[in-house]
C-alpha cells in the first residue's frame, strides 16, 4: 500500500492543473500505476497510516535552523537550503 497525504500549501496552485486529492491510498501490487484511489473505500487503512504518521511528522516551524548549527553549515549550501524552500 501507499499512502499520500497532500499538505494544504505544499505544491505550487497551477490554473491549468486539477487539484489532487488531500488523502490518497493505493494498492501497489494491484495497481501500481496508482489510477484507483483507495483512500473512500478504505477508511480503516486510512487510519491506520494517519496513526503511524502521528509523531513523525513535522510542524513546518520546526524547520526552522537553529542558530549554533547554521553556523556550523557552509554559508553557500544554507542559502541555497533557504532558496529551495528547507529551512528558515
Amino acid at each position: 500500500m501507499k499512502y499520500v497525504r497532500v499538505i494544504e500549501g505544499a505544491l505550487s496552485a497551477e490554473p491549468m492543473l486539477p487539484e489532487p486529492p488531500a488523502v490518497q491510498l493505493y494498492d501497489l501490487s494491484a495497481d501500481p500505476g496508482e489510477a484507483d484511489n483507495l483512500a473512500e473505500s478504505k477508511p480503516q487503512a486510512v487510519e491506520a497510516f494517519e496513526q503511524l504518521l502521528q509523531g513523525h511528522t513535522q510542524d513546518p516551524a520546526a524547520s526552522a535552523v537553529s542558530p549554533q548549527l547554521s553556523e556550523d553549515i557552509d554559508p553557500k549550501l544554507l542559502e541555497r537550503l533557504r532558496s529551495l524552500g528547507y529551512v528558515r
